[in-house]
């Protein structure tokens, strides 16, 4: 299977291919009011409002402050289009992974 691979917190994270659309350097993100923890906020991506949600709080990773060097990686889920933030893009990769660590607050992390 070749997956899409990124960072958080210093970690490497792999997506399925076919779930990831494209990666984007950091863009403005319009918080939302009482928006859950890890929604950053939204994003217009050519005309379309996209979530962006930041993944480091269910990895158990620290939470930190977007930066202009950090990356938008664009996916589809079940409940529609994401973008997740990421700290550096790595590439793709073919071959097995590990599974990722158990999510904080015993939630799964999963494109959808």
């Amino acid at each position: 299977m070749i997956c899409f691979v990124f960072n958080i917190d210093g970690q490497q994270y792999a997506l399925p291919l076919e779930v990831v659309d494209e990666a984007l350097p950091m863009a403005w993100v319009t918080r939302v009011a009482q928006s859950p923890r890890e929604v950053s906020g939204v994003l217009d991506v050519r005309g379309t409002v996209v979530t962006v949600v930041d993944p480091a709080h269910r990895l158990g990773a620290v939470i930190r402050e977007a930066t202009p060097s950090d990356f938008l990686v664009l996916i589809q889920s079940r409940s529609g289009r994401l973008a997740l933030r990421a700290e550096s893009l790595v590439g793709l990769v073919d071959g097995p992974l590990e599974p990722a660590p158990p999510a904080a607050e015993g939630q799964p992390m999963s494109p959808g």
